[in-house]
């Protein structure tokens, strides 16, 4: 098996190469998402994960850490341009009369929830992908393996060699991209902003005043550089890193430490049962459950401010909405890697995985 490698990435442009991406959760929450994940998966798991990514852990990241974040290095080169789109759901407010404000005004239209025919045509958005790659890793347990076969997107797979030395065409690398991808999305799909309104194409258009230093610009999700904080930036970096500078002395593992902490309390005191109700990532409805969550703190937490008014374009968000929101930020990171947990635990059982 090859030891992935950062040169399997197609070359991007200079400009992307030296501008910071905008990923959902960030670096840091992927990479403690699939940490919390790891930590709960049963031995055999964790020996079937560390079989396929064959990574070699590094400081305090897991083999599943390792990896969490590739599907949005990757996202933006030739290779997997198309995959963008599977980091999200755009829910299609542009076609509800009155649009989908987050606080709903008196006989207003009620279609403003997340419906999948609507908001992921031909299953390409978060929740199709997530049930299409559980799908795909399991099918990849027992069936032959070609790469003739036709990939999420319904097209053949066209494999072309990088000088990498990684066979792209082989039944390893489908199962560790599938397994990569399967790691990132659950991961996104619980950023409020990534279950959101099309029409601001999920915050990235709110521009904000938000305070917490943009180091260097970053990219959107359409390549457009941004020097200034926008509302899905906010979510996807900014609450995060100003956590762990201000309050987590510049400590990712710190922050790491406390949100695991939530997990121990909500295994206590019985939440997590609550979280783990539908948890089978092949499954479409469960999926869309949480898409359409997401969806409901979007509108509750990310678009309105703490006094209930909806965030706009030239936004201030104040102390208070920082410290408000981290709560949420943190408990959906939480939920997030117990949700990955148990998906994968799900592909590797007894009755779908054989060693």
């Amino acid at each position: 098996m090859v030891r992935w490698n950062e040169t399997a990435i197609c070359c991007t442009s200079l400009f992307l190469a030296l501008t910071p991406l905008a990923h959902a959760w960030g670096k840091e929450g992927h990479e403690i998402i699939a940490n919390i994940a790891y930590r709960r998966l049963s031995s055999r798991t964790k020996f079937l994960v560390d079989s396929i990514l064959n990574e070699t852990s590094e400081n305090y990241l897991s083999p599943l850490a390792a990896v969490a974040n590739w599907a949005d290095k990757v996202r933006y080169t030739k290779q997997y341009y198309w995959s963008t789109p599977l980091h999200y759901v755009d829910i299609r407010d542009d076609l509800v009369i009155g649009g989908c404000p987050s606080q709903p005004q008196p006989g207003s239209d009620s279609s403003c929830f997340f419906n999948y025919d609507r908001d992921c045509g031909n299953s390409f958005c978060a929740v199709g992908a997530i049930s299409n790659y559980t799908s795909r890793l399991m099918n990849l347990t027992h069936l032959p393996f070609t790469m003739h076969e036709k990939d999420v997107r319904g097209k053949l797979r066209r494999v072309k060699s990088h000088g990498d030395g990684v066979d792209y065409a082989s039944k390893e690398w489908a199962l560790k991209e599938s397994l990569m991808f399967i790691t990132h999305f659950v991961g996104d799909i619980h950023q409020p902003l990534h279950s959101s309104r099309k029409s601001d194409k999920g915050g990235n258009t709110i521009i904000v005043h938000f305070n917490h230093t943009m180091i260097q610009p970053m990219v959107d999700r359409e390549l457009r550089r941004q020097s200034k904080w926008n509302l899905h930036s906010v979510w996807d970096v900014a609450i995060i890193e100003r956590a762990i500078d201000e309050i987590h002395r510049g400590s990712q593992f710190d922050f790491e430490h406390s949100i695991q902490f939530l997990v121990d309390v909500a295994e206590q005191s019985g939440e997590m049962n609550h979280w783990l109700l539908c948890s089978n990532g092949k499954d479409k409805t469960c999926v869309s459950s949480w898409a359409e969550t997401s969806w409901e703190d979007a509108l509750r937490w990310a678009y309105s401010d703490e006094h209930g008014n909806d965030i706009v374009d030239g936004s201030t968000l104040s102390d208070s909405y920082f410290q408000s929101r981290l709560t949420v930020v943190k408990s959906k990171i939480a939920v997030a890697g117990v949700r990955l947990g148990a998906v994968l635990e799900t592909i590797f059982s007894d009755q779908n995985w054989a060693q």
